[in-house]
């Protein structure tokens, strides 16, 4: 039920697919994630529903590729309202 999720807050949901990587892969693929979304969300719009999987990947992406992807993808979906003087990216 959609109306005991306060509006205030966002959820947000990771996943890798299991046919390209190991367990472990996954697994690490899933922390890479995870700490680019938590550098990413002070500027993210509250209320806001977000699934976010890896969907295909041959060799393990690297915590900046996965950050600048993610930065990306939250601008376009219109819900990332941090100013873009640096790029549009999230530093180190």
């Amino acid at each position: 039920n959609s109306s005991l999720v306060p509006a205030d807050i966002i959820r947000v949901g990771f996943c890798a697919n299991k046919k390209q990587l190991g367990a472990v892969g996954r697994n690490h693929a899933r922390r890479l994630m995870r700490e680019a979304y938590r550098r990413l969300e002070p500027g993210l719009s509250p209320g806001a529903d977000i699934v976010i999987t890896l969907r295909s990947a041959e060799v393990m992406p690297v915590y900046s590729d996965i950050s600048s992807e993610m930065v990306r993808l939250m601008d376009k979906l219109g819900i990332y309202k941090q100013e873009k003087s640096g790029g549009g990216q999230v530093l180190d």
